[in-house]
């Protein structure tokens, strides 16, 4: 009997662990860039512009890492509270907004990105839960 509650208790801890150390690591997507596959964190992310079927990822302003999927498709695989829609063209990682003006929403890096009508009340409801 006793023997049986302590392989209970090992068994309840190592699934605990294990559910813990999933939920921790980081999500991560795959891209193309320049021919060569990348993965990379999407908290990293600081926007996503997306063109087509085509949605450019940028880690910082000077380089876009290619996804070649649907926004839809993008945002069910990705589902973080941090990454929002401002734009029919831009998604933003509320982590890295700087400022809002008007309607330019202003990132870390110097980048100035529109914000749509239909997306702007949303937008900065999160922006102010975050802050």
């Amino acid at each position: 009997m006793f023997k049986k509650i302590i392989f209970l208790l090992l068994a309840f801890v190592l699934l605990t662990c294990t559910i813990v150390s999933a939920a921790s690591e980081p999500k991560l997507i795959k891209t193309i860039n320049n021919g060569l596959t990348k993965k990379i964190n999407v908290y990293n992310i600081v926007y996503i512009e997306v063109i087509s079927h085509h949605i450019y990822i940028y880690e910082n302003v000077d380089q876009a890492y290619i996804v070649y999927m649907t926004l839809k498709e993008f945002m069910d695989e990705v589902n973080l509270k941090y990454i929002v829609q401002i734009h029919k063209s831009y998604l933003v990682n509320l982590l890295y907004v700087e400022k809002i003006e008007g309607q330019i929403c202003y990132l870390k890096g110097g980048v100035a990105l529109s914000l749509g009508r239909k997306y702007k009340n949303e937008f900065i409801e999160r922006y102010e839960e975050l802050m």
